[in-house]
């Protein structure tokens, strides 16, 4: 018999919840992106070609979400970053009720000035320590919230770019470690 101090949430629940947000992700954009060109602009309105931007276009009411490694561990798996956010920029004289186009720019950093300056970075992590599971739950429970269609999510990225690392310890959890890593040391010291 085993006891358990919070039910276990492994480290292939949360590459499994990673893929099924970038998956849900890519086919809201898929629907919205019919019909659309794609063209990015820089700040000064100076046109780039489309073919330099792989980033899909989206409206302001979605979630513009990028998948990326934060870094590998030191067993080389690699720990996920999840960027998101939505574009706010050019709102003014904008019908009520019509699209907005993600402008690519906005994240590129060939334009002079980053467009999303004014925007606050958000950094969202979970499971230093491998014992803390209920950590993962959590993670779960905002991943969802935050990439969702609700007012509050929407607003919350409208005015915030959130840096999200879901599982920050993966050696740890999978090596079934309490507070520790890899390694036997404790990241947070």
């Amino acid at each position: 018999m085993y006891f358990a101090y919070a039910l276990p949430y492994t480290f292939s629940k949360a590459h499994n919840l990673v893929k099924e947000i970038m998956l849900n992700h890519k086919e809201r954009v898929n629907e919205l992106e019919k019909g659309n060109t794609g063209m990015a602009f820089c700040q000064e309105g100076e046109q780039m070609a489309p073919q330099q931007h792989q980033i899909p276009v989206s409206y302001s009411e979605y979630a513009y979400i990028r998948e990326s490694r934060f870094c590998y561990s030191l067993s080389g798996l690699e720990v996920p970053e999840l960027t998101i956010t939505s574009q706010v920029n050019k709102l003014s004289g904008r019908p009520n009720g019509s699209p907005l186009e993600i402008d690519p720019a906005e994240f590129d950093s060939k334009c002079k000035v980053p467009l999303y300056k004014y925007k606050k970075y958000m950094i969202v992590a979970a499971r230093v320590h491998p014992g803390e599971s209920n950590a993962s739950y959590i993670m779960q429970g905002f991943l969802k919230f935050i990439t969702g269609n609700s007012q509050e999510a929407i607003n919350l990225r409208k005015r915030n770019i959130f840096k999200v690392i879901p599982m920050t310890n993966p050696d740890g959890v999978i090596a079934g470690n309490y507070r520790t890593s890899l390694s036997g040391n404790d990241l947070n010291r």
